[in-house]
């Protein structure tokens, strides 16, 4: 392919390629099409882009060494009989390099030889705005310019420079641009005219007269300012072709593209602005908004995640670390710095994408999404949501969509495609990703290291998972999905027809891909289908399913299965569709429990066995010779025989079993109010007390029998007093006049063990209750003490007198 520089590009003939033929051609002029931005590299807003193109220019000028601005590729269009080359991608540098030529002209050529280069120069123009024609052409007729004060403050003093120049936004950037270039000169080893030759560049016209609007569009549904993503490009190809660059070589060997021989380099370039941007035009220009018509976005995404991935495959950081460090935070942040992203510099990405290995990777990814997306993207799939289209490059990701792309990738990347393997490796990688543990970046990250590493054997996932070869990444991870993944292997490897009759389990909305609790024993497939066929008539995607959920039967039922106290108290009660899902994946006491509901030989087995289950005394054990069995067994059995409590249970998320002040409570998570003390007979003598005296108390758990708190209060009023019964947290209640409630009581009243808190108080041990008959003769103790009016020396009685005959206190 012939190289150009901007003179050879004005005044020498091209090569011009079609479908059918090749030839030379000698173009007119080059015009920037109406359809293309505003000239950018001059915005104020673009000032390090244009220090740094500019940097680079004069630097190989001064340094007299050649240096390659990529390709400028475009169409060829006759006008009037006149041949002009109209560009698609390069506009922003050819206008740099028109006014380089031109400034530079003017401080060094004599008055002979300005006017035939300027007369050359003429034949680049812009067409997108009147004004922008105009004062192209006007640059082209101006005689010598003085530089004493800048070119742009000259150039608006000219009588011809309108007022309507200033409100052009490509002749304003024209004039900075002007301006920078001014002051690199004046910096500069001098002459540099002859030194303009070694800018230089690739000439691509894309099907010589071919050129369509609708690829125009494609190209330039930029918006107006230069995108990051242009940016971000020219950076990478510059550095392919940077002397710096320990590979460059690799970069620069020549390779066939579309039946022409080029640098490597040129090719990821072409495809780049060709076959890759078909893609994500394709996904773009139906957005309705019009900022998502743009492709420049989707693809820094695209590289911004694939970035992120490589430093999590490389970075020989432990997790922690990782997570703080500058690149990972700059990676993963890129989604909220904008939603079409930000680049700042090259260096961010260069030791991630930058290495000719990678390149190679990013070029087998792009290609095989390019031809094959809608296969990819329907693969993408998880069993259990066969509809759920996932656009990889859309602008929301979330934990689990990195991991998944990830997984894409380490399959793509690949030197072969074949759809079966990549459906079975990504039914892989769901079912390990929708792990509920992935809950934040650590665990994320976790999941994504072993993802890339069981990505090398991506297109024989099977194969490897079932071999030796996986117990390193098993004893590693110790990941509980890996380790099912590997013994359903097993089975596929054994009859390909387990394959389908496993992923037919893993579409159960509930169970997500996790059914290793349908697999324990080893069963046979027949087995398994009967089992499966259970485990659906006891959930839904909700939860326990149908008669099941009815009063919460199926958590009762767990709960009452359960014969050890240490796995009572490690489960978490509440039923609920997370907690049910992320029990059968990682409870293995719920596990081994529902996988022995699901061996019944039919459904009718199943309802019975369950519904007799919650009626049974409790089995639970302790140590042996443990004195509190007892105490276990009967807060054991509340759990699961009390049906009001365990609703109550349900609807305040009071659902775990903890020891406080030495009593078992159950509790709601992180909360000092929902708690009910279980492994006393304090809720029946409190409910008796009510009952027998008519005291009354706020902390009734909705309107069954039990009271939550570990501390609370019944009351009675009686007159203008309130006679306070106090359950302490320990085994202790007192009863009698507070201070609080109380300012004062009459003197003929007798005190009464009066303590702190208390003018009258009584006391009684609850804790020491063994029955509800014990509980009943204490209740009788504290009424005849307190409340009974035939006792003389009752408090109430003694109150009562008071009220009746009241005697100064």
């Amino acid at each position: 392919m012939n190289r150009y520089n901007f003179r050879q590009l004005l005044t020498e003939r091209l090569q011009i390629r079609t479908n059918s033929e090749e030839f030379l051609l000698s173009i007119d002029g080059i015009q920037i099409p109406m359809i293309q931005r505003d000239y950018a590299q001059g915005r104020d807003e673009e000032g390090e882009i244009r220090d740094r193109f500019l940097g680079s220019l004069f630097g190989a000028m001064c340094a007299g060494r050649t240096l390659e601005l990529d390709f400028v590729y475009g169409a060829i269009k006759s006008r009037d009989g006149q041949h002009f080359f109209i560009p698609l991608d390069g506009q922003q540098r050819l206008t740099t390099l028109f006014l380089l030529h031109w400034y530079i002209g003017q401080r060094e050529l004599g008055d002979d030889e300005l006017m035939v280069r300027q007369q050359e120069l003429s034949r680049f123009s812009y067409d997108t705005r009147t004004t922008a024609r105009d004062f192209c052409r006007a640059l082209c007729k101006m005689k010598r310019l003085d530089f004493s004060g800048g070119p742009a403050a000259f150039i608006g003093r000219q009588t011809w420079f309108f007022s309507v120049y200033e409100k052009d936004p490509t002749v304003k950037s024209m004039l900075t641009m002007l301006d920078a270039i001014h002051n690199n000169y004046c910096n500069a080893s001098l002459p540099l005219y002859d030194q303009l030759s070694n800018l230089c560049f690739y000439i691509l016209p894309l099907d010589g007269f071919g050129l369509t609007d609708e690829l125009y569009i494609k190209m330039n549904a930029r918006g107006k300012p230069l995108t990051d993503f242009e940016n971000f490009k020219a950076d990478l190809i510059n550095w392919m072709n940077d002397k710096d660059n320990p590979e460059r070589d690799l970069f620069l060997q020549q390779v066939c593209y579309n039946g022409r021989m080029m640098p490597y380099a040129m090719t990821i370039g072409l495809k780049l602005d060709n076959e890759w941007t078909n893609f994500f035009w394709s996904y773009s220009k139906d957005s309705r908004r019009n900022e998502d018509k743009l492709v420049d976005h989707l693809f820094l995404r695209f590289f911004d995640r694939l970035a992120l991935n490589n430093f999590i495959q490389s970075a020989p950081l432990r997790q922690e670390a990782l997570e703080r460090s500058d690149l990972f935070v700059h990676f993963y942040a890129a989604e909220q710095r904008s939603k079409h992203g930000r680049y700042s510099n090259f260096g961010h990405y260069r030791s991630l994408i930058g290495s000719f290995d990678i390149v190679q990777k990013i070029e087998r990814i792009l290609d095989r999404i390019a031809v094959s997306y809608d296969v990819i993207s329907k693969g993408l799939s998880p069993a259990w949501d066969p509809d759920l289209v996932w656009h990889f490059f859309g602008e929301e990701i979330s934990q689990t969509q990195r991991i998944l792309f990830m997984g894409m990738c380490s399959y793509l990347e690949k030197d072969t495609f074949e759809l079966k393997g990549f459906q079975q490796w990504i039914r892989v990688v769901w079912n390990i990703i929708i792990n509920p543990d992935i809950r934040s970046i650590q665990a994320m990250i976790s999941a994504m290291k072993l993802i890339s590493e069981m990505g090398a054997y991506a297109t024989e996932i099977y194969e490897f998972l079932a071999s030796d070869r996986s117990l390193a990444l098993e004893k590693q991870h110790r990941n509980t999905e890996f380790i099912e993944e590997r013994e359903k292997a097993v089975l596929i490897l054994q009859n390909q027809q387990w394959e389908d009759v496993l992923i037919s389990g893993e579409r159960h909305p509930l169970f997500l891909g996790s059914i290793g609790f349908l697999l324990d024993g080893g069963p046979s497939m027949h087995e398994f289908q009967r089992r499966l066929a259970l485990a659906t008539e006891l959930f839904d995607a909700d939860g326990a399913h149908g008669r099941f959920g009815v009063n919460y039967l199926l958590m009762r039922s767990l709960i009452a299965s359960i014969h050890n106290f240490q796995e009572l108290q490690a489960l978490k009660m509440e039923d609920s569709q997370s907690n049910w899902s992320l029990l059968l994946r990682r409870n293995a006491t719920c596990k081994r429990i529902i996988g022995g509901f699901c061996d019944a030989q039919d459904v009718n087995v199943l309802i019975s066995d369950i519904s007799s289950t919650v009626s049974r005394p409790s089995a639970i054990a302790r140590a042996e010779g443990d004195a509190d069995l007892q105490v276990f067994r009967f807060t054991h059995e509340q759990l699961y025989q009390q049906i009001g409590l365990h609703a109550w249970m349900q609807k305040a998320n009071a659902v775990a079993l903890v020891w406080k002040d030495n009593h078992l409570y159950v509790k709601k998570y992180r909360a000092w109010y929902d708690m009910v003390m279980l492994d006393t007979y304090r809720n029946f003598l409190i409910d008796r007390l009510i009952s027998d005296f008519n005291l009354v108390t706020k902390n009734r758990c909705a309107e069954t029998s039990y009271f939550w708190g570990d501390v609370l209060e019944l009351e009675l009023k009686v007159g203008e007093f309130v006679i306070t019964v106090h359950f302490d947290r320990y085994q202790t209640l007192f009863a009698g006049l507070t201070q609080s409630k109380n300012l004062q009581i009459p003197a003929s009243l007798q005190y009464i063990n009066a303590a702190e808190y208390w003018h009258w108080v009584l006391s009684f041990n609850y804790a020491g209750l063994h029955s509800e008959l014990e509980a009943v003769e204490l209740c009788g103790r504290i009424g005849f003490e307190l409340f009974d009016a035939e006792n003389p020396k009752s408090l109430l009685s003694m109150l009562n007198v008071h009220l009746a005959d009241p005697v100064p206190s």
